[in-house]
């Protein structure tokens, strides 16, 4: 019987050093997904300076990409600014005064154009640099936003994760 609870507290300290927040290797991240979609991530991450059309300020944009088969979710952070934000914590929302932040899934294709399967632009949440070591941006995040599926609304998403995003 002693033998038994030395093997089941081995396996619960085992268990527990596993499930330890660690920060991703350089140039990755990892996510969870929960709500209308409930899923984990993980894959690439960069950091570098944007401006579209849509976007007309420069933006520092903070791109994680998870391929799988035939689709990528991808998770995207954009900052004003020409830098990667401060340390600290910065506000995510939909007007974007600090930052926005937004999930999809696409349908990756030969064919020209983008078939976006779902998508979720974040109402409230937060984005925590927590260092900038040369050459990367090393932090993490959080938001909520509405699941949008075509054009209907199908539950409420909830993002979070920590990257070590590369600085192109």
């Amino acid at each position: 019987m002693a033998n038994r609870w030395t093997w089941l507290l081995l396996l619960a300290v085992t268990v527990s050093a596993c499930s330890d927040a660690t920060t991703p290797s350089p140039g990755m991240f990892q996510a969870q997904l929960s709500g209308a979609r409930s899923a984990t991530l993980s894959g690439s991450a960069i950091g570098e300076v944007n401006y579209t059309e849509e976007f007309p300020d420069l933006q520092f944009v903070i791109r994680m990409h998870a391929p799988r088969g035939d689709t990528l979710q991808s998770v995207g952070i954009r900052c004003l600014g020409n830098q990667p934000p401060a340390l600290g914590v910065h506000t995510i929302d939909l007007v974007g005064e600090d930052c926005i932040a937004g999930y999809s899934r696409i349908l990756l294709t030969s064919q020209p154009g983008t078939v976006v399967l779902e998508s979720a632009d974040a109402v409230t949440g937060t984005l925590t640099i927590e260092a900038s070591p040369a050459g990367q941006a090393v932090g993490t995040f959080t938001f909520r936003g509405t699941m949008q599926v075509d054009a209907d609304s199908v539950g409420t998403l909830t993002a979070s994760g920590s990257f070590s995003a590369d600085l192109l």
